[in-house]
């Protein structure tokens, strides 16, 4: 298992992404969104998307030099169509967009279709908190890409819908919640196949709508199908994922997941909330810090050294893996390094 330096793979995959015709600029942003991800642990959300996404690139799914364009918008809101451009940089450029248009307003939302996968959530979430704001963001998959099963069901009829959502806190650590409303990410089950790793009870159905641990029978042939999440009370994350494909669905004209659908994609709702507008913001993060302390110093249940509040366990790894560099499993580096030689690089 190779342990690459985090600038090392931000240069591979740039290198590789501009290999395949996508302006300089536009390659290091998302060369660099998802080397962010491996930093944070969220390995699923890594580089082990480079080989996928030139795939897309080959393919013509993905629309280089793509423009966000605004297609409606009232005082605090806006519909943006991403033109299938790449994920990551239509949503940063969506949230960028509202922070820099919310003003005084309350509360400011859009939402975003046609673009492409935009990896992981906290990013633009965090954009909001990075300026004082609190960010919300969610997306289904364009009514495509569907691997969760409903509660009760044994056939995929839903996206692993995730949601994140990102507050300042006053220090260089904000609060930050980012999951997906199935058991695991479909990303997760992928890293586990390339580690050749077994999944823990209670993530899939085999196709016949048998559990499984091994992470082949998502894939298949013929495809499983991972469950939502909460084990016995699995409604909960069943109904969150259900009411996530009609906010970032329905509302950006994208749709929900269905037997016809166009191609897989991300659409998004996003919502900015300007903590200013309730309340001052060093108040809120005062608040935020003491509710922390609270928290963090309830007694510990036996066995377990510390109580993290979310986002820390991602923060914490990044100081880790900012030092000491990224693992990779063998087959997620000769996949990237197949992926590299393909397009004349050298990995």
């Amino acid at each position: 298992m190779p342990t690459i330096a985090s600038k090392r793979l931000v240069q591979l995959g740039t290198e590789i992404f501009a290999a395949c015709g996508v302006a300089a600029e536009d390659s290091e942003v998302v060369s660099s969104s998802l080397v962010e991800s491996n930093l944070l642990g969220h390995d699923s959300h890594g580089v082990i998307r480079i080989p996928q996404y030139v795939g897309k690139l080959k393919k013509g799914d993905v629309n280089v030099g793509a423009k966000l364009t605004a297609i409606s918008r009232t005082s605090n809101s806006i519909s943006f169509d991403g033109n299938w451009g790449f994920g990551q940089i239509m949503a940063r450029r969506a949230m960028e967009t509202v922070l820099n248009e919310i003003g005084e307003s309350a509360i400011f939302a859009a939402t975003l279709f046609r673009s492409d996968h935009v990896g992981r959530l906290g990013e633009y979430s965090s954009l909001a908190a990075e300026r004082g704001f609190l960010g919300i963001i969610m997306l289904n998959n364009h009514g495509a890409g569907q691997l969760v099963a409903p509660l009760g069901g044994r056939e995929a009829r839903m996206a692993p819908t995730p949601i994140s959502i990102c507050a300042p806190s006053g220090t260089d650590a904000p609060v930050l919640m980012d999951f997906t409303a199935s058991v695991v990410a479909e990303g997760k089950v992928r890293v586990a196949l390339n580690r050749g790793e077994m999944l823990k009870s209670g993530c899939i159905l085999d196709a016949d709508g048998n559990p499984s641990n091994d992470p082949k029978d998502l894939y298949g042939p013929p495809r499983g199908t991972i469950l939502p999440f909460g084990g016995g009370a699995a409604h909960k994350g069943y109904v969150l994922g259900f009411m996530i494909e009609l906010l970032a669905g329905i509302l950006s004209g994208a749709g929900t997941s269905r037997k016809d659908h166009d191609k897989f994609g991300n659409a998004a709702f996003m919502c900015v909330v300007n903590i200013e507008a309730f309340l001052p913001l060093a108040d809120f993060c005062r608040q935020v810090q003491e509710f922390t302390e609270y928290i963090k110093t309830c007694p510990k249940a036996p066995g377990v050294q510390e109580i993290l509040i979310p986002g820390e366990k991602e923060h914490l790894e990044h100081k880790k893996r900012l030092a000491e560099g990224i693992f990779l499993s063998d087959e997620t580096w000769a996949q990237l390094c197949e992926t590299a030689g393909n397009v004349g690089v050298e990995a």
